[in-house]
């Protein structure tokens, strides 16, 4: 499982072996920076309330009375600063989100009208050159019921080449609309972000003030509360130490994005919850190159192949039956997959591989591995309808390609050529439909094979 603990030992080998980390974006970088900036600030709130918790029993002087008032009024100063610039940032990302909206809504304005006039232009050239060509090959003018003089030929010319080069403006409009189209999609997208942004990172900035405003009037308290100063600035500490944990996670956060990226080409990814090991071609302390080592399932399933031929008459979750008459196992099972191609998984040209999986795994199933088994697919069936079969032999085919059967028609061995349909095949026998309705019955007698052999 790909988790916290293996996404740190992978980076750490890449960072080992000289692989830079994957950087932020340009907007990363920025939020980056503005939440260290928050740790700083609540980090240097968090050193003002130890020393605040410090000086808690000691008696306040004029002077620190002064201070502590201004940095009360500093700090929320600060807040409302902080609070208007929120307001001020949510404002303009969702300026900028109206904006692009608009844009967007233009460009497929545009668009729309660009098409309409593409499509005008281009039905304009099609008459032009229909009428071109009507005139070139000796068609009667519609206007003047005569042929088409040199003059109205070069005037249809003409017409045909401006039609032309409407169209391909037209048609050129049409796709660079298309191409705003997908600009004003892109720099919506841009500024969504942006706007989804803004509140985590403003309501950051207005904490951190608040916690600003929270521990100056704690601190002028504590001066004029000796009594309570020390729970006071105990109370300020904890909330400063929060804000400090608050302004790291969401420092941490950020910064996992950018990190060490996998290889692709150097991992395996095994679509199952677990796999066998069948084969480790590498011993402790040799060089990881090449191979490391073979899996394999931990299902059963059997694998198969059928001609090219075939493949055709088998489909997916088809039913199966598997047999071992040596060992004594006879189960079902479903095709699960089958090959693209021939050739592949180590076949020939002419044949495909085809994966079963069992149904269940009967008792002993383990003495199959790498043994051959018998599989019967089952592809057709009449079912319980009662149908006309012939031996295969009896059914032969015409020049033209049609099947026939050859009949008995008295005890003399006079015959008569039937045509027929021919259906499924088993056992030796084949299924018949006769071409015309009662030249083919049950019980008629058919030539199989030489002369004087025939079957009823």
């Amino acid at each position: 499982m790909y988790d916290a603990a293996a996404q740190a030992a992978v980076a750490a080998l890449y960072t080992a072996r000289g692989y830079r980390a994957q950087g932020l974006t340009t907007d990363q970088e920025e939020k980056a920076r503005q939440l260290r900036k928050a740790l700083l600030d609540a980090q240097a709130n968090l050193d003002t309330a130890k020393a605040s918790e410090q000086n808690a029993a000691k008696p306040p002087k004029a002077s620190a009375i002064s201070e502590a008032e201004a940095a009360v009024r500093n700090a929320e100063t600060a807040l409302a600063s902080a609070l208007r610039k929120a307001e001020s940032d949510l404002a303009d990302a969702q300026s900028a989100v109206d904006r692009a909206k608009s844009t967007l809504d233009r460009s497929r304005v545009t668009k729309t009208e660009a098409d309409a006039e593409a499509a005008r232009t281009a039905a304009v050239k099609r008459d032009a050159d229909s009428a071109l060509a009507t005139a070139r090959s000796g068609g009667v003018n519609p206007t003047t019921g005569l042929s088409f003089t040199a003059a109205e030929i070069e005037q249809l010319v003409t017409s045909a080449s401006t039609a032309a080069q409407a169209a391909t403006q037209a048609a050129q409009a049409a796709r660079e609309s298309a191409g705003a189209i997908e600009a004003a999609t892109a720099e919506l997208r841009t500024a969504q972000v942006r706007l989804n942004d803004t509140p985590a990172l403003n309501t950051a900035a207005v904490q951190q003030a608040i916690d600003s405003v929270t521990a100056a009037k704690l601190r002028k308290s504590e001066m004029n509360e000796t009594s309570d100063g020390l729970s006071s600035a105990r109370a300020s500490t904890q909330s400063a130490q929060r804000s400090v944990q608050q302004a790291n996670e969401e420092l941490a956060r950020e910064l996992a994005k950018g990190g060490i990226s996998l290889p692709a080409g150097e991992v395996v990814f095994v679509d199952a919850d677990s796999v066998r090991v069948e084969e480790v071609t590498l011993n402790a302390g040799d060089a990881a190159t090449g191979k490391l080592m073979t899996v394999t399932g931990a299902r059963f399933a059997v694998a198969a192949s059928v001609s090219t031929a075939d493949r055709d008459l088998l489909t997916l979750g088809a039913k199966v039956t598997i047999e071992a008459s040596d060992a004594g196992i006879e189960t079902t099972g479903e095709i699960t997959s089958i090959a693209e191609k021939a050739g592949t998984d180590g076949l020939d040209e002419q044949h495909v591989r085809v994966m079963i999986s069992m149904d269940s795994v009967p008792t002993g199933a383990q003495q199959l591995n790498d043994l051959p088994v018998r599989i019967t697919i089952p592809i057709s069936s009449t079912g319980d309808t009662l149908v006309l079969v012939v031996p295969v032999a009896a059914v032969s085919l015409a020049a033209d390609g049609t099947s026939r059967v050859e009949v008995e028609t008295d005890p003399k061995k006079e015959t008569k050529l039937v045509n027929v349909k021919p259906g499924i095949s088993s056992n030796g026998l084949v299924q018949v439909d006769p071409l015309e309705e009662g030249s083919l019955n049950e019980g008629d007698r058919v030539v199989v094979g030489a002369s004087g052999q025939e079957s009823s």
